[in-house]
């Protein structure tokens, strides 16, 4: 399914809130970016468990506290909940909507999201009830014995629905709520549903947001779709994307939030936009056997994008390629980018701040926002080689600098699916 800007409404940013393995808030996620600085280090979560991987990108210096209000909501919120929430009370703070008093029924959340994981201990006594004396797990005993143990509002901690739910109430959001389970394509489908919201004349303001792990233990040893990266030294040089040895991926955690806004809205508050979102496709075609992602679906993505913004794809300035470190997922990408006529510079940021699940296309596309402030590309500052049959340029040793005001955010799941926005500076 394609899905197209409408010419009656401009939908504009104008608040970009982060939580990444670089830093905290826009300006520290910035700065990292454009020094070329590295998230890989040990994952606190991954060591100790005898797992076959403890590095990835964990958050340095997140402490939710000082970013959730009220406090006892802690007791109700996953990571990915804690990460998602403070990423938009920092987005609403940028687009200065913490001193403005919007009407409530005019203000939406959308937000991407997966299963969420639980922690270790949070069920090890009611799992240890079910065991009988060492003999092997009885299931039967579950709900007879063991739930006993379990914290009675557990599952409200885990449901992929509550970062939109506590969002809007901390916000008193009272307008359109929705949340998109899509794996790495569901950051850059809340963005599209927020702007149709918009468009639609159904909201104002939307703010579009994702939070994913994956570097969660449980998840681990649960579900790891990609391959995983084999360390290198030095361990910043871990993941390869579209390099012939790039080995796989690595995990991170992080979220990103994005206020979308009509440009009337926008105009009335005073607020001069960041961009301007133009375009975006979503497609799904089945991988192929022995494949991951699907490069028809990715050409079809990225030309509805192109299509919908009235943009050449040769006029692009830069894309964001979703290079995850996996060869099949990175060669597909390119196989797709360049039979749609991408041909313009291509980055990612996987190789520093990892493979953030859901989050990855609204990190990608608010790294586009910051980008279209400085009109230069982030690179990838520890990629040793490029796979000969890799016909991407990608951006390596330094920033690039670009001159067209349009930039292509593409991310694809294992299974075929394949989304795309195009982002343009605000006119």
């Amino acid at each position: 399914m394609a899905m197209g800007h409408s010419d009656r409404v401009s939908v504009v940013v104008t608040g970009v809130g982060l939580v990444t393995p670089l830093g905290i808030g826009r300006e520290a996620f910035a700065v990292a970016v454009a020094d070329g600085r590295s998230g890989v280090r040990l994952f606190p979560e991954l060591v100790g468990h005898g797992l076959p991987v403890e590095f990835g990108c964990p958050l340095v210096d997140f402490d939710p506290k000082a970013l959730i209000r009220p406090r006892k909501a802690l007791k109700v919120m996953c990571r990915e909940i804690q990460t998602g929430f403070a990423a938009a009370q920092l987005a609403w703070q940028d687009a200065g909507l913490d001193t403005s008093t919007p009407e409530p029924e005019r203000v939406g959340v959308v937000f991407g999201s997966e299963m969420l994981y639980g922690e270790w201990n949070e069920l090890e006594a009611a799992v240890r009830r079910c065991d009988i004396q060492g003999d092997g797990i009885d299931v039967k005993r579950w709900g007879s014995v063991a739930m006993s143990e379990v914290f009675p509002l557990w599952m409200l901690k885990y449901l992929p629905n509550m970062t939109a739910c506590h969002v809007a109430i901390a916000i008193d959001a009272r307008g359109p709520n929705n949340t998109v389970t899509l794996d790495d394509c569901s950051g850059l489908s809340a963005i599209a549903e927020a702007a149709r919201y918009i468009e639609r004349g159904h909201a104002d303001i939307v703010l579009a947001g994702a939070s994913g792990t994956r570097g969660n233990a449980a998840r681990s040893l649960w579900l790891n779709p990609l391959p995983v990266a084999h360390r290198r030294e030095p361990l910043e040089s871990t993941c390869q994307p579209w390099s012939f040895d790039c080995g796989g991926a690595i995990g991170g955690e992080g979220a990103a939030v994005l206020v979308l806004e009509s440009l009337a809205s926008a105009q009335r508050r005073g607020r001069t936009p960041l961009a301007q979102i133009n375009g975006y496709g979503n497609y799904f075609v089945p991988a192929e056997t022995g494949r991951r992602g699907s490069p028809h679906a990715v050409r079809a993505a990225a030309t509805a994008a192109c299509d919908a913004a009235g943009v050449t794809p040769g006029a692009l300035g830069g894309c964001w390629g979703h290079g995850t470190g996996d060869h099949s997922m990175d060669m597909t990408a390119g196989i797709g980018l360049r039979s749609a006529g991408v041909d313009c510079p291509v980055t990612t940021l996987q190789q520093t701040i990892g493979h953030c699940g859901a989050a990855c296309g609204l990190i990608d596309s608010a790294a586009a926002v910051l980008a279209l402030q400085t009109m230069q590309l982030p690179h990838l500052p520890f990629i040793t080689d490029i796979d000969p049959d890799c016909t991407l340029d990608v951006v390596r040793d330094q920033p690039r600098p670009f001159h067209a005001p349009h930039l292509l955010v593409v991310n694809q799941t294992v299974r075929g699916h394949a989304c795309s926005l195009l982002v343009s500076a605000a006119s």
